[in-house]
């Protein structure tokens, strides 16, 4: 029978949730996995903004494929992490998600507000007006809700350590 010792369990509950608010706040690019009516994987790093729910903002252009499987299935699943840290030091956060296009106005703008918040001084992009988001303009504004939150840590199965994942709850 293998052993098994949970590394994250030196960890209290309110040390993974500060752990993984910490990993939101520091990293300002997500990666978004979604699937294509297909089944066709696609993943895209974005810049991305969050409110006080960690509800999480960024804008795509339609023609995207990810924007297409979102508005396909209403599904993203979104990572978070540091790739310039060494191996096996990564705190990553883990994000299943449901997704969507903005097209209420009121929605779309404090989304729209929560992004421009975040890009603080970095220069304008020429489509980053509020404007350009209207219906007939190539870019939108999404939301993705998380329904379940995980952060990595890992175990050791008869001494060799292995890579897992363990629900927070924010």
């Amino acid at each position: 029978m293998a052993q098994q010792h949970n590394l994250l369990s030196r960890y209290t509950t309110e040390e993974l949730v500060e752990r993984v608010k910490t990993t939101i706040a520091q990293i300002k690019y997500i990666t978004i996995a979604t699937v294509s009516k297909e089944g066709e994987p696609w993943n895209a790093p974005t810049f991305f903004a969050y409110d006080e729910k960690y509800h999480l903002y960024w804008g795509s252009p339609k023609g995207s494929q990810h924007s297409q499987n979102i508005r396909a299935n209403g599904m993203a699943y979104i990572v978070i992490y540091d790739s310039t840290v060494e191996p096996g030091t990564g705190k990553g956060v883990y994000m299943k998600t449901r997704a969507r296009v903005l097209t209420n106005l009121d929605a779309a703008r404090y989304a729209f507000d929560v992004i421009m918040k975040r890009r603080g001084d970095i220069p304008y992009w020429p489509y980053w007006e509020f404007e350009e988001y209207a219906p007939e303009q190539p870019i939108e504004l999404f939301t993705a809700e998380p329904y379940q939150i995980f952060t990595n840590g890992g175990i050791m199965v008869n001494d060799v350590y292995v890579d897992s994942r363990v629900e927070v709850k924010l």
